[in-house]
């Protein structure tokens, strides 16, 4: 009868202690922290087929889709030419000012006024140059006058090339005129009309200079 209560016993404890154990290792799993450091360690899916694009070896665009369709010519826009901001933007517009380009009309005739001198030309020829100089130059001042552009260096040498070419055409007529009556000196006599040409001259090719340098 002892005996029989010993094995009872020894049975009911060592049920007990397999109940603990299993109870002590689901604890501790539930306890358990993933390390830090590693990543997912599970299956990733297959994305190749996205980078399909990347593939070195294939020489030809996709068939299908796009590609495929017919294109309506009725459906493409024109240009719009009309549009302001069209033209500047999209075709990139001249952004050259309106007084350099007037300036930019001017130069030829400086140019054209510079050789007459150089070559010597008779009054007629002279004052004519003169004359057409004062137009474009009375025009810019009608139309600059009182502005940002009248600060400009260019704007200034050619009022002050204009004003030179007058009173030189007045110089070059008086002598012209008093040379029937009397041999001419001083400011009248050929060395001194061949000097104001020579300043002349220069002012106009400083002229020039500034007008080419404008943007």
């Amino acid at each position: 009868m002892g005996m029989k209560k010993l094995l009872i016993s020894t049975t009911l404890l060592l049920t007990l202690l397999a109940n603990c154990c299993e109870t002590s290792a689901f604890l501790f799993k539930k306890k358990q922290v993933q390390p830090q450091g590693q990543g997912y360690t599970g299956t990733l899916p297959n994305i190749e087929k996205y980078f399909d694009y990347k593939d070195a070896e294939r020489k030809s665009l996709p068939q299908g889709g796009m590609l495929n369709m017919p294109v309506n010519k009725n459906s493409i826009l024109g240009a719009p030419f009309d549009d302001d901001l069209f033209l500047d933007v999209i075709i990139k517009k001249d952004k050259t000012s309106r007084y350099v380009n007037d300036l930019h009309k001017i130069l030829p005739v400086l140019e054209k006024f510079k050789v007459v001198i150089e070559k010597g030309a008779d009054i007629q020829r002279f004052n004519a140059n003169v004359n057409v100089l004062d137009l474009y130059v009375r025009n810019l001042e009608k139309n600059y006058a009182g502005k940002m552009e009248s600060a400009s260096l260019s704007y200034a040498a050619l009022q002050e090339v204009n004003y030179r070419a007058k009173l030189l055409g007045n110089l070059k007529f008086d002598a012209n005129y008093y040379s029937r009556f009397m041999p001419l000196d001083g400011v009248y006599s050929p060395e001194s009309i061949a000097y104001h040409d020579q300043i002349m001259a220069d002012e106009l090719q400083r002229a020039i200079d500034l007008i080419k340098n404008e943007q």
